[in-house]
């Protein structure tokens, strides 16, 4: 399982990874990125959170245990491109330290995300997910679902086009079921 945002209470707070890190099943945290009003790439959830103090630098993702970091690139179309490179940049440091796993929602931003890959991260597109077939990115390794449009048939389709499926937000009562289904990766909510 991925935890969604770290531990809830803490959402996106980096002093937490490490003891969420320590669950049974959890191997990995999402967590979500901004740009502040200074234009720098900050961890957390809301845009109108970005410019509080609690909102930790980008670059300030402590090295911890090599582990699977799914970052969620919040972003809107005017800066698509720059916030990619920008993540990518920020990054590049960490790259060997962990598995990453970059995504959005925002299709230009996972274009670029594609683009920009040397091989260092998996790309992924972010979606509801609830029409089958919707359009995708090409050459993306995964596609991050809503957990409640995921069928069996929807992860058979995925997985046939050579992509890896990931579920969010998943009730805790629902894991079991998705993994019967075949979702390689679920997101849940740790408390």
């Amino acid at each position: 399982m991925i935890a969604h945002r770290g531990l809830k209470t803490f959402e996106n707070k980096t002093g937490f990874f490490p003891y969420v890190l320590k669950r049974r099943n959890v191997r990995g945290i999402e967590f979500d990125v901004h740009r502040n009003s200074k234009r720098e790439l900050v961890m957390t959830h809301n845009y109108t959170d970005r410019d509080k103090l609690s909102s930790e630098p980008l670059n300030m993702l402590p090295k911890f245990d090599k582990t699977k970091l799914v970052l969620d690139i919040k972003t809107f179309n005017n800066d698509a491109i720059e916030m990619a490179r920008d993540v990518v940049h920020e990054t590049r440091f960490m790259m060997d330290d962990h598995e990453w796993y970059l995504c959005s929602f925002n299709r230009t931003c996972v274009e670029e995300l594609v683009r920009l890959n040397e091989g260092k991260y998996k790309c992924g597109h972010i979606t509801n997910g609830y029409i089958l077939g919707w359009p995708i990115v090409e050459d993306i390794d995964f596609i991050s679902l809503y957990w409640g449009y995921i069928t069996k048939n929807r992860v058979k389709y995925y997985h046939d086009k050579g992509m890896k499926v990931f579920a969010w937000t998943v009730p805790r009562d629902r894991v079991e079921e998705l993994q019967e289904m075949g979702v390689d990766e679920i997101i849940v909510d740790i408390y």
